[in-house]
């Protein structure tokens, strides 16, 4: 049995270290002439697999220690092992540039000993699984350029939109708009993130709720992501679902807990990616909740729905709207889910778009009907419904019918056939979007809620949508790959003049509705 650690301190040098119950000097026969060796394992980079490996051995009367590549080869000359009788320990120190000075690493160590006499084997591990970690590198200096925080749009019933701004990006190499929360390795299992919102990315202390995108990349397996205030028990509830490869955005709006922080969970290997679009106060009339799932058709059924199939939902504490997360799993065929007021005529567009077999997740702000809202199925499939929180009645933010204010494809129209037609988006390129004076979106609306849909991409790429008169930022809203069909919802800020700028780094057609708006403040 063994405990170990790993520290990687300011002076740039890194110490692995075990301690054991039974000790045996690198010196004696147990280690010159027997099976005796130690190897601390280190991955490097997220993607849970060892990189390089420090490895301790006694041989010609001394004691050896290297650090190597997974070749066998060492990556650098220097390391200093080293080992006390009196603490039952071993280590080895070496410099963290040896490693690539990494921002954070994980590492396990495996101990196998061999008595000289007795040929008696034994071999310890540490943790008995996975990775341990990770351990932050006080060395670390970032190449990170911290961004610049636009300031937000007019507090409106207790809601701020904001330009997009990067709060996480586990992956190597990247940015956020502080250089905080960055190159963290892959999230996946038993850990999770505890992400810090308040005082970054424009929003305040005195935030209730978040408005995030929450992106997935890079899974190793098929899993799915969790979001939920910090300090509160985490839910059953899911916020978007991914397969093994495939990159996967959704629109979260959470609440924010202990710490100002928000906890992302995953329960397979992923990296994940957040910006943040916007915030509520308490003085909102937006209530988060739980989050709680008030439908699962997996429960309240053995079957999948028929397709035409109509749900209706409603969300304890009632409200004008709510904020839901419609996952179709295990559809027939490829087809599409719509979210609108019970009561009301089905509008044409669509809030989720998937294919045959596939599992998919989407946000939607509903407006309440007779019943709730309805959730409109084209092909069989069984719907969970998730909600996370609601509007009061009387509340600022307002919903309207889906109208369509922009469709690239040939022979579609929009709500008032301007921005349709336009042809296949030559990427990478920025359409600028006029959005006041069109689709019930008044003269002073501050921000609105978009779904903004990709169709026939020609290659993979990403789309951000932001205010046209700010920069672009570092942030995504769709992630797609050649041939797909992916929608997002996106909170946005409009510009001065009512409009948004959508980039579009590689080429597809783009098909874009509003959902609903928020006015300037009185």
């Amino acid at each position: 049995m063994l405990s170990a650690s790993v520290n990687a301190a300011a002076d740039g040098k890194t110490t692995v270290r075990v301690e054991v119950l039974s000790y045996a000097s690198p010196l004696s026969d147990d280690w010159q002439l027997a099976l005796t060796e130690i190897d601390w394992n280190l991955e490097l980079t997220g993607d849970d697999t060892f990189d390089a490996y420090v490895g301790m051995i006694g041989l010609d009367d001394g004691v050896l220690a290297g650090v190597l590549d997974t070749d066998d080869q060492p990556k650098c000359e220097g390391a200093v092992p080293g080992y006390d009788a009196s603490q039952r320990a071993y280590w080895v120190t070496f410099d963290t540039s040896c490693i690539g000075n990494p921002a954070s690493f994980r590492w396990n160590v495996v101990m196998q000993f061999e008595d000289h006499d007795t040929q008696d084997q034994s071999l310890d591990t540490a943790p008995e699984s996975g990775w341990a970690g990770p351990v932050m590198n006080d060395a670390y200096v970032p190449t990170c350029v911290p961004g610049t925080v636009a300031p937000p749009g007019p507090l409106t019933d207790g809601f701020a939109s904001l330009v997009p701004a990067r709060l996480l990006d586990t992956r190597p190499g990247q940015s956020t708009i502080d250089c905080q929360y960055n190159n963290l390795g892959r999230v996946g299992g038993t850990t999770e993130v505890q992400l810090a919102v308040r005082g970054r990315g424009g929003v305040p202390d005195n935030a209730t709720a978040v408005a995030l995108n929450v992106t997935a990349t890079e899974a190793t397996d098929g899993g799915f992501i969790t979001v939920y205030p910090c300090g509160t028990q985490r839910p059953t509830t899911s916020n978007l679902n991914y397969v093994a490869g495939q990159t996967v955005a959704n629109v979260v709006i959470a609440g924010v807990g202990t710490g100002g922080r928000v906890c992302m969970f995953s329960n397979a290997s992923v990296h994940l990616v957040a910006d943040v679009n916007g915030y509520f106060t308490n003085a909102s009339s937006f209530t988060p909740l739980g989050p709680d799932r008030p439908y699962d058709s997996r429960v309240v059924r053995t079957s999948p729905l028929p397709a035409g199939s109509i749900v209706p939902v409603s969300v304890p504490g009632g409200g004008s709207s709510f904020v839901l997360n419609v996952t179709v799993t295990e559809p027939a065929t490829a087809g599409f889910a719509t979210v609108f007021p019970c009561g009301t005529e089905r509008p044409t567009a669509s809030n989720v778009n998937f294919r045959a077999g596939e599992t998919v997740a989407h946000s939607a702000i509903a407006k309440a009907g007779s019943d709730g809202a309805c959730i409109y199925l084209s092909t069989t499939a069984h719907l969970v419904i998730d909600s996370f929180g609601y509007f009061d009645a009387g509340a600022a933010f307002t919903t309207v019918q889906p109208a369509r204010l922009l469709e690239t494809r040939s022979g579609l129209s929009t709500v008032d056939n301007a921005y349709n037609a336009t042809g296949l988006l030559d990427g990478p390129v920025t359409t600028v979007l006029p959005v006041v004076g069109r689709g019930n979106v008044p003269a002073g609306a501050s921000a609105v809620v978009l779904n903004v849909t990709v169709d026939g991409a020609r290659a993979a790429g990403f789309i951000t949508v932001f205010p046209c008169d700010s920069p672009q930022p570092l942030a995504s809203n769709v992630n797609y790959v050649t041939g797909s069909t992916v929608p997002n919802a996106v909170i946005v800020k409009l510009a001065a003049n009512g409009t948004v700028c959508l980039y579009t780094n590689a080429d597809t057609h783009l098909i874009v509705d509003v959902e609903g708006y928020f006015p300037a403040a009185p």
